[in-house]
């Protein structure tokens, strides 16, 4: 190939990356969005094998989406509804220790990209599985490109497995060359992405309705807690985030000085309590929550319902004794009695060592 021919191909290959981007933002089906990532790997690639897999809610296993092998027509997964018979993969085993003997682990738990030119040959992992089933089908599996599905915020959500990529001239195997790679990874990152933004949308959407109808009932909102279950999430922090997202995009606010005090100001599509119309939803933008949610406006909690503690930022660490700078970290919370907080604004750190003791 040329200079000139390398870079017509390159810039083919930016356009479609463009395209392909501009196509991902304004999907809603998750599996289509699937199915747009592995079109355009292999139209990177020649891939003649593609596999989709996607971390568990639990973070435990790593589940089949799509599986797509041209020379064998084998289509399951995603929109063609038959559904994948095998079993996930285990992300760790029975102590709790990260399996890394598997490729597709090894890319979850690392976010490293192995590109293997033989399966056969390559030491370290353990191709076993692979192997039975190549000699159950009469396939050979042979170059491999396996790339983690990493979103902005450095979250592995998945991981792309590419099989077997075809010379276009000669029609044998070869292996994926470092270009390929490359474009694979900026392809794969644009659908994290994609599929994060979309997940979070349907989130905040989930939150707000649970939100709403639980101060309407109760007179005040929900614990972190009883939202943490109500989605499913592990940790509170992911509460924290979808919490200040609907309240930079002003369809709450928090009360300050106070636990548990929410109030719903606007709706989409309605006017907010203010009577404001809210023309920001006008135009439907991908990063804000959309639909119509039919709901109505909830009333300010009572103020003998307000919980006796108050939810506080926690911006950091400091040592016991020794000053040092303390760097904000925005998903960390402490709840503290509401009588050790005046009406200033207060946040709280924490101290390691024991010099402070008993002082």
């Amino acid at each position: 190939m040329t200079l000139k021919d390398k870079c017509t191909f390159l810039e083919e290959r930016i356009r479609r990356l463009s395209e392909i981007g501009l196509a991902l933002s304004r999907e809603d089906d998750t599996n289509v969005i699937f199915e747009l990532i592995m079109e355009e790997a292999k139209n990177i690639t020649h891939a003649d094998g593609r596999t989709l897999y996607m971390k568990s809610d639990d973070g435990k296993t790593m589940n089949f989406e799509i599986l797509r092998t041209d020379s064998t027509n084998t289509v399951m997964g995603g929109t063609s509804g038959k559904k994948i018979t095998f079993p996930p993969v285990q992300l760790y085993d029975d102590n709790g220790r990260a399996n890394m003997n598997h490729i597709n682990t090894y890319v979850a738990h690392t976010g490293k990209t192995l590109n293997i030119q033989d399966a056969y040959k390559e030491e370290g992992f353990d191709f076993s599985g692979t192997i039975a089933i190549d000699k159950s089908s009469g396939y050979r599996s042979q170059s491999i490109l396996n790339v983690p599905l990493k979103n902005h915020e450095d979250d592995i959500i998945g991981v792309m497995q590419l099989l077997n990529s075809i010379d276009q001239k000669t029609g044998k195997v070869q292996s994926f060359t470092a270009e390929m790679q490359e474009l694979v990874e900026s392809l794969s990152s644009q659908g994290a992405v994609a599929l994060t933004n979309k997940r979070l949308i349907a989130q905040q959407k989930k939150l707000f309705e649970y939100l709403n109808l639980y101060i309407k009932k109760n007179g005040i909102a929900p614990s972190f807690e009883e939202m943490k279950e109500f989605l499913g999430l592990r940790s509170k922090s992911g509460i924290h985030r979808l919490i200040k997202a609907l309240e930079e995009r002003g369809f709450i606010r928090r009360l300050p000085h106070r636990a548990r005090a929410l109030e719903v100001i606007k709706l989409p599509n309605e006017s907010s309590v203010s009577g404001r119309k809210d023309k920001s939803l006008d135009t439907d933008p991908t990063n804000v929550v959309r639909g119509h949610f039919s709901l109505r406006h909830a009333e300010r909690a009572p103020e003998h319902l307000l919980s006796s503690s108050v939810t506080l930022p926690l911006f950091g660490q400091i040592a016991a004794g020794t000053p040092n700078e303390a760097l904000q970290d925005p998903n960390r919370f402490i709840d503290v009695p509401s009588s050790m907080v005046g009406k200033q604004d207060c946040y709280a750190l924490e101290i390691a060592g024991d010099s402070m003791t008993d002082a």
